[in-house]
């Protein structure tokens, strides 16, 4: 016996493999090709050129696990060129090392038993890519017998675009959690506002009652509060006047303003956060842990134009508090700041902000989240013609391609794609088939229009190339099919629901801030002239008795109308309001508008019987408004002139101020618009002037600006006369 000789390199052994499994398939091919005809050759190789085209990766093994086929997508998919791996184990190519085992006993086991695991169903696994990292895939195996000889054959689906969007779904249902979890947070604030607002109205003239209503309800509004206090500040300290939850020992207590945290928030007029008290340097504290507060929120409390306190809330853990609960205890302090210096009134509010509460809590209902669902359809495979005797005509469709247009394979063997795909959309698709054929494009992915069996339009992903012959001429269009119509109506959907939630998002804002903005014009004229009847109701004259009556009975009934038509701004969407307009005379309404506004004297020119055609109330609040407006920014009104222009009643409110800024005055009526030069210096939210304007557009009228000749502002209202 001659000595063995030495022991073959890797290399050399893949070298060997890839030899036998090329003999292998020559063998094969041979008895193959020699049992059929010249048809049915070619129909073979047309398949198998198909496959080396097909999108998806395509694989193929044989008796020993071989690798026999590589076509170019599993090539893009996995790495590996296809004349690399030839010859070479699958489980060393494809399988993950920890999987090899399991993949090997399958095979085993089939050879011996036949008995098929996964054969003929998909199954998501990951395969292995030349570089060692993991990829997803859906893999279809199915065996075969060819010559005698067992082969396995699969095709890999990437699943990479698919994880990667359920991974965006994901994010964006945890980021849609986090926005539902802030609106919830500020919400219960808002709605622990008005709760405070009615429970200062229900204690009247008690102040001990209004703070400690104030105190209760920081407690109730925050849900990592344990502690509340209103300090009052009495000359150069701060005393607890009224203490909720964990503080309820240290009523009473007094501590120096300056050096304070809440001295820092009265000097600086807005809310200061302290998340730790044992670690800030602007805190006693000590002090803090005596009483055992940790974090901190503190936000001034003003009363007409001076500072008369703050309202804090405490909790014994550090970092309880965070910058929007900050700016939300600045929203409470300051809703409730009138309430400290008019108690005696606030029973006059309580109707009022029962209604606001409903109406929040409606809007709040109405704000739902959904999450949409992006699902995969099955594909469908179609080869077409390219002679020009049919060309466009189906050769063979799968069942798939059925199921997802309507029609039976045997119908679709007798139609071709621009039976199928809609009008609008043919001219498109015969463009990028030239394209295709003329080699142009070596493949194309386009969205398109079916027309499925029963009418209906279903938009498909079509996939589509050129199938050439050894010379490059062209053989046949493999297209396959994807029906995405669902997906791209959920698509739709979402972003709909996106607008819709951010549209009633923004009118919930702009009703909480028109509320402050309307409701303070009413509340100013009831209040002033309630304080001059308490106080000097016996030096009066029985006629100024009252004209003060007159001018409470006014204020209340305004601040009616204010509510009932917030109510109607609620239930009109995106904020538009509805008006039934009736007969009203112009000089009766002027009148009562320069009642409500204190110091408003201008000259009036309106013809007594003129009459406008506008819902009761509508015109006056535009007055209000106007008139307001022209003493915050031209220093009051100096004429309102009322008369007919056409069909339509026409009413100008003057003043002799600095007028418009021409850079603003694009924007005078938009919401929430404010002037730079003014925004610092004068009080108001920007809401006036499109409250004014959506009031008049409701009935059917409008409001224009125009500079006044020799400074100054002209405001003109135009509504339809009455007949």
């Amino acid at each position: 016996m001659s000595a063995p000789g030495p022991r073959a390199t890797v290399g050399e052994r893949e070298e060997r493999g890839r030899v036998q499994v090329q003999e292998r398939q020559e063998r094969v091919q041979q008895g193959v090709a020699g049992r059929l005809g010249a048809g049915e050759r070619a129909e073979l190789e047309a398949l198998r050129q198909a496959l080396a085209c097909a999108p998806d990766a395509f694989v193929s093994i044989d008796g020993d696990g071989m690798l026999t086929e590589w076509n170019q997508a599993a090539a893009d998919l996995l790495g590996w060129d296809r004349a690399e791996v030839l010859g070479l184990p699958m489980t060393q190519v494809v399988v993950p090392p920890e999987l090899r085992q399991v993949h090997d006993a399958g095979l085993a086991r089939y050879r011996t038993t036949g008995e098929r695991a996964v054969s003929g169903r998909p199954v998501e696994v990951e395969a292995l890519h030349r570089d060692g990292t993991r990829v997803p895939v859906e893999i279809t195996v199915w065996p075969t017998r060819v010559a005698g000889e067992w082969r396995c054959h699969a095709f890999l689906r990437d699943l990479r675009s698919r994880r990667a969007a359920e991974r965006a779904l994901a994010r964006s249902e945890e980021l849609a959690r986090a926005e539902q979890e802030r609106t919830h947070r500020r919400s219960r604030v808002l709605l622990s506002t008005v709760r405070v607002q009615q429970a200062v109205a229900a204690a009247g003239a008690d102040r001990a009652a209004v703070l400690q209503a104030v105190a209760d309800g920081a407690v109730a509004a925050f849900e990592a509060a344990d502690g509340a206090v209103v300090e009052l500040l009495e000359g150069v300290q701060l005393r607890y006047a009224a203490v909720a939850g964990a503080l309820v020992a240290h009523a009473g207590l007094r501590l120096p303003a300056a050096g304070s945290l809440s001295g820092t928030a009265i000097e600086r007029g807005t809310s200061v956060l302290c998340e730790d008290t044992a670690t800030d340097p602007r805190v006693d504290a000590e002090a803090c842990e005596r009483i055992g507060v940790r974090s901190t929120c503190t936000a001034p409390l003003v009363s007409g134009d001076r500072t008369v306190g703050v309202l804090k809330v405490s909790s014994g853990s550090a970092g309880a508090f965070t910058a929007e609960d900050a700016q939300l205890l600045q929203l409470l302090a300051g809703s409730l700041a009138a309430g400290l210096r008019h108690a005696d009134d606030a029973a006059r509010n309580a109707a009022l902000l029962a209604e606001c509460t409903a109406a929040l809590e409606a809007l709040e209902m109405s704000e739902q989240r959904f999450r949409m669902m992006f699902d995969g359809s099955p594909l469908g495979m179609v080869l077409t013609s390219l002679d020009a005797a049919d060309a466009g005509d189906f050769l063979q469709a799968n069942a798939a391609m059925a199921e997802i247009t309507g029609h039976s394979p045997q119908r679709l063997a007798r139609m071709g794609l621009r039976d199928l795909q809609h009008p609008w959309d043919a001219a498109d698709s015969a463009e990028l088939t030239a394209r295709l054929v003329a080699g142009e494009l070596g493949a194309a992915t386009t969205e398109t229009r079916f027309v499925h069996a029963d009418g209906r339009t279903l938009w498909v992903r079509l996939r589509s190339a050129v199938v050439r012959d050894e010379q490059g001429d062209p053989l046949y269009l493999v297209a396959q099919v994807e029906d995405v119509t669902q997906r791209l109506a959920e698509q739709a959907q979402l972003a709909e629901r996106n607008r819709e939630l951010e549209e009633a998002n923004q009118l919930k804002l702009d009703l909480i801030g028109m509320l402050g903005h309307e409701i303070a014009n009413p509340l100013a004229s009831i209040q002033g002239y309630s304080e001059l009847a308490v106080q000097c109701w016996d030096q009066l004259e029985e006629a100024d008795r009252r004209s003060s009556a007159e001018a409470v009975h006014r204020g209340a009934q305004r601040l009616d109308t204010i509510l009932r038509e917030v109510l109607a701004m609620v239930s009109v969407d995106a904020g538009q309001l509805s008006a039934t307009p009736e007969r009203v005379r112009v000089r009766a309404v002027v009148e009562a508008a320069l009642a409500s506004v204190p110091g408003a004297a201008p000259q009036v020119h309106c013809p007594p019987e003129l009459a406008a055609s506008v819902q009761p109330g509508h015109l006056e609040q535009v007055l209000v408004n106007l008139l307001s407006n022209a003493a915050k920014y031209g220093g009051g009104a100096t004429a309102v002139r009322a008369g007919v222009a056409g069909d339509r009643v026409v009413v100008s409110v003057e003043d002799a101020g600095p007028g418009v800024p021409e850079g603003f005055r694009d924007r005078l009526f938009d919401r929430l618009a404010r002037a730079d030069a003014t925004a610092g210096t004068v009080r108001g939210t920007g809401l006036g002037l499109y409250i004014v304007r959506e009031l008049l557009r409701a009935n059917g009228g409008d409001v224009h600006h125009a500079p006044r000749p020799g400074g100054g502002s002209v405001f003109t209202v135009q509504l339809p006369a009455a007949g």
